[in-house]
């Protein structure tokens, strides 16, 4: 992520390792965000993993960075999900999209990173499985922004996180992955 340094009458870029700083000159304000890129501490590396494994569908490495207590909570609550889902719980859900989607990209935007607490937004991408498509029409690839923010033991471990969808992408995509787990049913696979 480039550094930006604003002024009334242009934005210049220069690129910076960890940081990226927006000055804005006409009122001397100065904000400071995390590269994503770069990880700055061990929990956010950690975040950045685990990150990674969930768009990976790699369950085993999910797990290896959660506490075996720990809690997942994903809101707004009209989605559905059961409050502080267990890790056990968790899997289920991360089983069930691994049945019907071919693409889970979260891409980290940003990060801010406090000493046992990291809060990573992203931008998301679905896909349906083409073989569970029952139509060439229809919303089988769909984008959204989430927000994830994970808090850490003293061992590095993740133990809790909160999941924060784009309810508006969730109600869109709902239906295509609904109608791929019924096609994944018809096929035996289920």
């Amino acid at each position: 992520m480039p550094n930006r340094q604003c002024t009334s009458q242009y934005i210049q870029e220069q690129p910076t390792p960890l940081l990226s700083t927006r000055k804005v000159i006409n009122n001397m304000s100065t904000t400071t965000t995390l590269n994503t890129d770069y990880p700055t501490s061990a929990n956010h590396a950690t975040a950045l993993k685990w990150l990674s494994a969930i768009s990976a569908f790699d369950n085993e490495a999910n797990l290896a960075l959660r506490a075996p207590d720990c809690r997942h909570t994903i809101i707004p609550a009209s989605l559905g999900f059961s409050p502080n889902m267990s890790n056990d719980e968790w899997l289920g859900v991360v089983i069930y999209l691994a049945s019907v989607l071919s693409r889970l990209d979260l891409k980290p935007i940003e990060a801010l990173v406090a000493d046992k607490q990291v809060t990573l937004w992203t931008k998301g991408t679905t896909e349906v499985k083409p073989e569970l498509r029952d139509s060439e029409e229809g919303d089988w690839v769909s984008s959204g922004d989430a927000a994830f923010t994970l808090t850490f033991n003293d061992e590095g471990r993740i133990n809790h996180i909160f999941e924060m969808l784009d309810s508006a992408q969730f109600h869109q995509a709902s239906p295509f992955m609904a109608r791929a787990a019924q096609n994944l049913s018809k096929q035996g696979k289920i």
